[in-house]
């Protein structure tokens, strides 16, 4: 189990500062763009820095039993978490998909590239691999990190049932 809360409180650490950096710069862009796809996508991606969070308070909750969990908590480890579930599931599902069939995808993209502005061309099958294994990289992050801390949250309150009788 000291595994778990260890590679927990990692994916934790991590999902908070990277995803909260990402929304907090991805909102101001939107803002600054007046594009409001970019801006409502920051939001729905703004679940994996409040799940992490509150896996944090979680944390400091089972590594001191003095400190109780706020009342909220578990509902952004359970109601969030699976909407963290689910992006990381979307995410980790379209990189596999671009992985595996990225030398059937290529063509399409390059037929229909001509639209496309300059920086956002991808040049070779490569490259569209390496997008893939980031997405997969990114979305299984928020996918394992998510599904820990929710089994941290169902192992903590069974001890503190067992405590309790």
């Amino acid at each position: 189990m000291k595994i778990v809360q260890t590679l927990g409180r990692a994916l934790a650490w991590f999902n908070l500062i990277y995803w909260g950096l990402s929304v907090v710069t991805s909102l101001l862009q939107g803002l600054a763009a007046g594009n409001m796809a970019i801006i409502v996508a920051s939001v729905f991606l703004a679940a994996v820095p409040l799940n992490s969070y509150a896996s944090l308070q979680l944390h400091r909750s089972i590594r001191n039993p003095a400190v109780k969990l706020n009342h909220q908590t578990p509902v952004g480890i359970r109601f969030v978490g699976s909407f963290v579930v689910l992006i990381g599931a979307f995410l980790a599902g379209v990189g596999l998909l671009v992985v595996v069939g990225a030398k059937q995808i290529f063509p399409m993209i390059k037929e229909n590239a001509v639209d496309m502005p300059q920086p956002f061309t991808i040049k070779s099958s490569g490259e569209l691999v390496e997008m893939g294994a980031i997405l997969l990289f990114f979305g299984s992050l928020m996918l394992i990190g998510a599904v820990l801390n929710m089994r941290l949250l169902r192992w903590y309150y069974l001890v503190k049932r067992s405590d309790v009788s």
